[in-house]
């Protein structure tokens, strides 16, 4: 006997003999193969359903919308009489077009049919979504119709229990929900309890994890805040932690400042420091030190532990000049941190931010001399103070101690360590090896991450073991930084960049910077992106200026860039923070070279109108400086000449930047013109900025 299933586009033939015997597996392999059969069908068929209505609506989308819904209505109606069976809820190319045929009816002039009407429609068929309830739920937002926002927020529930779909990609949907209830008028102060209630989502989960809190921010741009401020300081005070890891993974600096000027407006009883240590370091990580110093202003009256983090702040303005760092770290020690009688204590805490502001200054030197000359026997005894010290002493890649030798040297064992700072940093020892092999890696690794240990592994960890995947692969590239597919690489830009962040934290090199660069940019355009690949290459060995000005080429290959006077003021700013990124680059190498190359940028940055800020200036101007010096007072050539004007002219269009009178006696016996010097000569600076062999050399005693 022959059983035949007949499938579209493939007739498959099912064999077998009534009369033997069949096992089991084999009758259920045949069901299931009939199953599928008729699924295909299915899919098959709503798919050309969805093209057949999607086709309606795009060639009908010029007249009434309510003619055109009318036959939209009537094809499913029809459909679904001729089709019981089949699911329409799966049409993506279907739901595609209901999103068209709404966009269709919210635009129109002289409305002929409610777009309403048509989203109850489609929740009748099963076929509303997010999306849908979206393009509805904004206008009347915008109208000021709270109450029915809220109530097709509860309908959409109802539409997701009736056609079993899990509350995917609804985040927007909460968002407007809430700013709907924040927005009501009510005697009442707003509650975050009322408003897990109205959202009715899982409530074994923290409210707050349902309450997208900083996104609903985002709404209330002129007027509103008192309400919107209640209710985040009600989730801040619920769950602090969740507060913390959203100031860490925050990628935009507008936004980073605007909940931080929130948060500095709360009215609150108490201040905590962690959340002001966390938009320090925020602020620093975004190189946005005068940001960070903002914090420090506005709350060291309220957290007296806060100088240490102003010792970080100072380190960070001069991250590019040692010693200018090193004097500022040294005065807020003095001044702040150390104290006054000789009987009075340093804490561990301070110590330890020491380290990591003598360290990321480049002062890898003085941290030594502090750590052998001035910290206290019983505070190097300290895990944390212990572990900081070594852990970064170890984390600087021109020690070349190995991980046996720096073992032997701290006098402990892999799988006591206690801090992940030091146990990423003895990873990275073995990385780096000369003769690095994976299997001592992985080995190490086992030995500091156990199951039954408190220590954790981090972000920094997680870039480490892509590190070492990267380095003993054998076909780069096939190899992927990136665990996401390239078409979320513009939606998912917040885990990208923090992902960027981290590599280039450990990486040694440019190379698998450059790879991760591969990866994304055919996906993105974003401006932050090219700005931190330009400046790795400025700062990672192996780095090219050339490869630098690739990148800035590219980014500004974009259409958009056509035209410069067509840009909006925003594209222009975004533009500029690249313009200053190759101004500060070039300006660091300090190469005769590189001053042809400051003028050209600085031509450009004066075309689009960019502001050159004023630590880019300085650097700049220290190039300058340091090629007129080593011109040993001979006359300059034309070239040379007009390249020098070129530059003073463009850094006098910072307002804000004055020239020193060092640097103005230079310019002057180099002949530079009289007019551009008094843009800039605009009141007598101090003589901090003049370089001498004293502050080149100076030595400090913390």
């Amino acid at each position: 006997m022959i059983r035949t299933w007949i499938v579209p586009r493939k007739a498959v033939v099912f064999q077998r003999a009534v009369s033997g015997a069949t096992s089991i597996v084999q009758t259920r392999a045949l069901a299931q193969r009939a199953q599928d059969a008729g699924t295909y069908q299915q899919r098959d068929i709503v798919k050309e359903f969805g093209k057949d209505i999607g086709a309606l609506v795009k060639e009908n989308g010029t007249g009434p919308v309510k003619d055109l819904f009318a036959q939209v209505n009537d094809s499913i109606f029809n459909f679904k009489l001729n089709h019981e069976n089949v699911n329409l809820a799966r049409s993506n190319d279907l739901t595609g077009s209901m999103h068209n045929l709404l966009k269709l009816s919210i635009d129109e002039r002289e409305r002929s049919v409610e777009p309403y009407e048509i989203l109850d429609s489609l929740a009748r068929y099963q076929l509303a979504r997010p999306d849908h309830f979206r393009l509805v739920m904004e206008p009347l937002l915008q109208q000021g119709q709270y109450q029915e926002v809220l109530n097709l927020w509860v309908k959409f529930l109802q539409v997701s229990v009736q056609a079993g779909l899990p509350p995917r990609n609804i985040t927007q949907l909460v968002v407007l929900a809430c700013v709907a209830y924040l927005r009501l008028p009510q005697d009442t102060s707003p509650d975050l309890a009322t408003l897990s209630q109205i959202l009715q989502l899982d409530s074994s989960i923290n409210p707050i994890k349902n309450v997208p809190i900083l996104q609903v921010r985002e709404h209330f741009k002129e007027g509103g805040l008192d309400r919107y401020k209640v209710l985040l300081q009600q989730c801040i005070e619920r769950d602090e932690n969740w507060y913390l890891e959203r100031i860490s993974v925050e990628i935009s600096v507008f936004k980073l400042l605007l909940h931080y000027t929130d948060y500095a407006s709360l009215k609150r009883t108490k201040v905590s420091p962690q959340i002001v240590d966390a938009y320090i370091e925020r602020f620093i990580k975004m190189q946005k030190p005068l940001l960070a110093m903002r914090v420090y202003r506005d709350f060291k009256d309220d957290v007296p532990t806060l100088n240490n983090s102003l010792l970080l702040i100072v380190a960070s303005m001069d991250a590019l000049s040692p010693p200018k760092a090193l004097l500022k770290i040294q005065a807020v020690w003095n001044s702040y941190i150390k104290p006054t009688d000789s009987n009075g204590t340093i804490s561990a805490d301070s110590f330890i931010h020491l380290f990591k502001a003598l360290f990321q200054s480049g002062n890898i030197e003085k941290m030594d001399t502090v750590w052998e000359r001035e910290t206290p026997k019983e505070l190097k005894a300290t895990n944390s103070v212990f572990e900081t010290y070594w852990g970064l002493t170890l984390r600087d890649h021109t020690n070349p101690i190995l991980l046996e030798t720096a073992l032997k040297k701290m006098d402990i064992k892999a799988e006591n360590v206690k801090t992940v700072l030091l146990a990423n940093s003895l990873l990275l020892k073995v990385l780096n090896a000369p003769k690095a092999v994976r299997s001592d890696f992985d080995k190490l690794y086992g030995t500091l991450f156990t199951w039954d240990k408190d220590l954790k592994p981090n972000a920094t960890t997680s870039a480490i073991r892509k590190l070492v995947a990267y380095r003993f692969e054998k076909e780069k590239a096939g190899f992927h930084f990136l665990n996401i597919r390239p078409t979320d690489i513009r939606r998912k830009l917040n885990v990208v960049i923090n992902q960027l962040d981290d590599l280039i934290e450990v990486a040694p090199v440019i190379t698998p910077i450059r790879k991760f660069y591969d990866e994304v940019v055919d996906h993105t355009n974003y401006y932050q992106l090219y700005i931190k690949f330009i400046r790795a290459e400025f700062t990672k060995s192996g780095g090219s200026p050339h490869a630098a000005e690739e990148i800035f080429k590219t980014y500004i290959s974009q259409p958009k860039f056509t035209n410069i006077s067509d840009l909006t003021l925003r594209e222009k700013s975004q533009l500029s923070e690249l313009v200053n990124e190759l101004l500060f680059g070039f300006a660091s190498l300090r190469k005769h070279g590189s001053i042809s190359k400051l003028a050209q940028y600085c031509q450009f940055a004066e075309q689009i109108g960019a502001m050159i800020r004023n630590t880019t200036s300085f650097n700049v101007m220290n190039n300058v400086r340091s090629f007129l010096i080593s011109n040993k007072g001979k006359a300059l050539g034309e070239k040379d000449k007009k390249t020098i004007e070129t530059i003073v002219k463009t850094l006098g269009g910072n307002k804000l930047f004055r020239l020193n009178l060092f640097d103005v006696k230079l310019l002057k016996e180099v002949g530079i013109k009289e007019d551009l010097l008094s843009q800039l000569e605009r009141g007598k600076r101090g003589q901090e900025d003049v370089p001498n062999e004293k502050q080149e050399t100076a030595t400090v005693s913390m």
